[in-house]
């Protein structure tokens, strides 16, 4: 079991498409949320890949809600989350077509072996 950030799976995809479309400099997002310039650097060049309290003040910055509580997952959980954030475009509209897309399969059984 692993302890994360309860939905920082489906944030960091959020987060990260805020980063890019954003057109501050790393100097001005640094400036203004907080994150140290090399910290800010990193994320726009690689992305933001653990919650941290950097993370947590980028998604302030950029008006990203966080849910601070932390819940044990196990990991066929933790990586259904990771698919669906690594699809999701990050619209209303595609996680609505994501979630009937999964409602759909309910009706499937899987035989165990």
């Amino acid at each position: 079991m692993q302890k994360y950030k309860n939905g920082w799976v489906l944030i960091r995809p959020i987060l990260e498409k805020k980063l890019r479309e954003s057109e501050e400099s790393a100097a001005v997002i640094s400036k203004n949320s907080g994150v140290s310039y090399w910290a800010v650097s990193r994320a726009l060049r690689d992305g933001v890949k653990n919650y941290s309290h950097r993370a947590e003040s980028l998604c302030d910055y950029f008006g990203v809600l966080v849910d601070n509580s932390a819940k044990p997952q196990n990991d066929v959980l933790l990586e259904l989350h990771q698919v669906i954030a690594s699809v999701w475009d990050g619209t209303d509209a595609h996680a609505k077509l994501l979630m009937n897309l999964i409602k759909t399969t309910g009706s499937y059984k899987i035989e165990q072996r």
